[in-house]
């Protein structure tokens, strides 16, 4: 198993990759993590399968700070389960819109 995370920090709005590349002569499960959290399929993020190899990709689009902390790739099968760990760094200031869309959700939220 072979964990691919961005070499650097990347910038807010940024769109990154994170790759997890499994070798395994069984079927093997591929499970993505953030800050110890179950990633869902619904969130902006996306994860492509290439079910021949078992490379998994999981792509973040305009990335924000809320983006960054610890990803994990756990792959289970028949023989046991393996996790591999990459740190995602985001950086920059917040935009006008990212501030206006938090007062406006605290507004509704009372």
């Amino acid at each position: 198993m072979d964990m691919i995370c961005p070499k650097q920090s990347i910038k807010l709005d940024a769109h990154t990759e994170i790759a997890c590349e499994v070798l395994s002569k069984t079927f093997a499960k591929i499970t993505w993590f953030h800050n110890g959290q179950p990633i869902s399929r619904q969130k902006k993020r996306h994860v492509k399968v290439d079910r021949k190899s078992c490379h998994q990709t999981l792509k973040i689009k305009f990335a924000t700070s809320k983006d960054g902390g610890k990803y994990m790739c756990q792959v289970t099968n028949a023989k046991g389960q393996v996790n591999k760990t990459c740190v995602l760094n985001v950086k920059g200031k917040p935009s006008l819109f990212d501030v206006y869309v938090s007062v406006f959700a605290l507004a509704l939220a009372r």
